[in-house]
């Protein structure tokens, strides 16, 4: 980069990074676009862009650009135009200079989104390869991708990499508590949380665990904070969902399904970003609590097809429990174990030359 100038340089180099540092001397901004920081998502593209512009041959910056790129549209914007921009970054980042880890990363965020058919076996295989150029790089979005794979020895692993990286990150901080709870580890999801934020657990521990007692009023908290015509899908729905499964373990089906109805008809006709399996999933819950296999099969097939295939998430899962036995929901399981068995076959006995 000689030919960028030193307020630049030092702006790039006092940039924090969330997806950890590594042994590339990397312009560390980019990368907070995967907390979603608007500013500093902003930041990051903004310096990329300067940039390239200065020295359009500097390969690190264009691998950076393109991953601020890729996961500005997958996590927040959802625009294949901006998947373009980030592919045409990364491409002539590789011409340039084909062993920057950050390129293959990059890519891995694509494949395993919409835009990239929710490819999580290339996914990972993308993010393996960035680990075996730089043992440093990519640990929490492989972790993400283990997670949603189901398999979580691994994905902790990574994810505790990440942390120790960067312990103060708080982004990796509150996507391993999350991890925790996605995957109905409602015991390590609290302890994750008391050492991480010194706090109490949240509202997802007491409705794994049924304590409806407790979860009661923080349903209705949440409920009442994320009420609003401007929030995002997964702001105005999952709060609904959440009170429906309320409504399910307390034993109030008509409140359920009135309630999981309405939900329904908005996630039917929506679009279906990165986040969405999460609501899908939640609907295929209350669904299957109210003993209603056809529609939790519906909601468990859209779960899958939109990028979380989680075979032991949804063998542990009581509220699948009422229809785990229905002849099409356990064909549908046995199809889906022999696919997590599959990726750990393949990726089980992790080998990245570390």
């Amino acid at each position: 980069m000689t030919s960028c100038n030193r307020s630049l340089r030092s702006r790039l180099s006092n940039c924090r990074e969330i997806s950890g540092a590594g042994s590339e001397p990397r312009p560390k901004g980019a990368v907070q676009v995967k907390a979603r920081y608007h500013a500093v998502r902003d930041l990051a593209i903004e310096l990329m862009k300067k940039a390239v512009e200065l020295d359009p041959n500097y390969a690190l910056a264009r691998a950076h650009l393109g991953y601020a790129y890729a996961v500005y549209s997958v996590f927040g914007k959802d625009d294949p135009a901006i998947i373009d921009l980030a592919t045409k970054q990364l491409a002539e980042a590789e011409t340039l200079d084909p062993r920057i880890a950050q390129i293959h990363v990059a890519r891995s965020v694509i494949l395993y989104s919409r835009h990239g058919n929710w490819n999580l076996r290339e996914a990972i295989r993308e993010a393996r390869a960035a680990i075996r150029l730089d043992p440093n790089a990519g640990h929490h979005d492989l972790a993400y991708y283990y997670w949603h794979t189901g398999l979580e020895a691994l994905a902790a692993k990574h994810d505790n990499a990440a942390l120790h990286a960067d312990p103060d990150n708080e982004y990796y901080k509150a996507g391993l508590v999350g991890n925790y709870y996605m995957s109905l580890l409602a015991d390590e999801g609290a302890a994750a949380e008391q050492k991480l934020f010194h706090r109490s657990p949240s509202v997802r521990f007491y409705l794994i665990k049924g304590m409806v007692n407790e979860a009661a009023p923080l349903v209705e908290k949440e409920n009442a904070a994320n009420s609003g015509s401007s929030l995002s899908l997964m702001a105005s729905l999952m709060p609904r969902v959440r009170r429906a499964q309320l409504y399910a373990l307390q034993g109030k089906l008509a409140a359920a399904a009135t309630e999981i109805a309405a939900v329904e008809i908005e996630a039917e006709k929506s679009h279906r970003p990165i986040t969405f399996h999460h609501i899908s999933y939640g609907i295929a819950q209350v669904r299957a609590r109210m003993g209603d296999a056809a529609r939790a099969l519906h909601w468990l097939r859209i779960t899958v097809d939109s990028g979380w295939p989680n075979y032991v998430m949804m063998a542990r899962d009581r509220m699948l429990d009422p229809v785990r036995n229905d002849p099409a929901v356990a064909t549908f399981l046995a199809s889906l174990k022999k696919t997590w068995e599959n990726n750990q076959r393949e990726f089980g006995n992790e080998d990245l030359g570390l």
